[in-house]
């Protein structure tokens, strides 16, 4: 799994997804902000019938009415029949001054954080009940609120989370889940320290990123991440730094190709 923050016209899009699929990766986040043209009409206008990779698209409740996300999933699975995940998030439209404001009328006040969380299963409750036909697109809900967790896990595929809420208490999603997904940054250098010291002097106003951030050099983030496994999770999505720290992708790459491959032959 890859993470991808910044908007692409639907060029950027098909040449992105054609270059991550050769390192194995299964799926793309693509995120949504208020100021971004629409992702999941440039991904159906890009996709390639050859490839396997997963769009996973960021969809905010308050921004789209269920019934008519459904109704754009069952058309995307017309299109390309397994191929788009939902990532349902609560959060705020990103990093935006001014509140949300929702194309259609609810109870819940939505301009509030809690009412946002509120909302979420309200939300996935419409969106399954007028899922219009065919295939059910993957959900996942990125949440670490233990009362959104249980408001949501029966309408949720896969969990998403930030690898620190995870390892602070894993059983808050193995014991609700199935797969479970963490997301990290990714810092390599030559050494570990190197890494180390880049975190900790990264001048950013998210504090918070030495806590969600795999690094230490390729041979230490390489083991973090195996390690991953035996502590429950089930897929990993890798942010390549460009959120808060520069990092060149192709060595997250060629690492995660590393990784799949030796997967592989090991099952082999």
């Amino acid at each position: 799994m890859n993470r991808r923050t910044q908007s692409l016209t639907p060029i950027g899009i098909r040449r992105l997804y054609s270059l991550k699929e050769k390192f194995g990766y299964d799926s793309i986040l693509l995120t949504t902000k208020e100021f971004q043209s629409d992702n999941l009409i440039k991904c159906a206008a890009t996709i390639d019938p050859t490839k396997k990779i997963k769009y996973m698209v960021a969809i905010r409740p308050y921004s789209m009415s269920a019934q008519y996300c459904a109704q754009v999933a069952a058309a995307f699975n017309e299109v390309a029949p397994g191929r788009l995940m939902l990532n349902i998030v609560a959060g705020e439209t990103g990093g935006e001054q001014r509140p949300p404001d929702p194309c259609f009328d609810v109870d819940i006040d939505i301009t509030t954080h809690q009412g946002r969380l509120e909302y979420v299963p309200i939300w996935l409750e419409k969106f399954t009940k007028t899922y219009a036909m065919g295939r059910k697109t993957p959900i996942l809900v990125s949440t670490g609120n233990i009362d959104q967790i249980n408001a949501t896990k029966q309408y949720t595929d896969i969990s998403l989370c930030m690898i620190n809420s995870y390892l602070k208490d894993p059983d808050k999603y193995r014991l609700n889940y199935e797969r479970r997904m963490v997301s990290a940054q990714v810092v390599i250098r030559d050494t570990d320290e190197d890494a180390l010291a880049v975190v900790m002097n990264t001048d950013t106003d998210q504090p918070g990123i030495r806590y969600w951030t795999i690094y230490g050099s390729r041979e230490t983030v390489k083991q973090k991440i195996l390690d991953l496994e035996s502590i429950g999770v089930t897929d990993v999505m890798l942010n390549n730094g460009t959120d808060v720290i520069k990092q060149d992708a192709e060595v997250i790459d060629l690492l995660v190709y590393e990784i799949i491959c030796e997967q592989k032959a090991s099952l082999a």
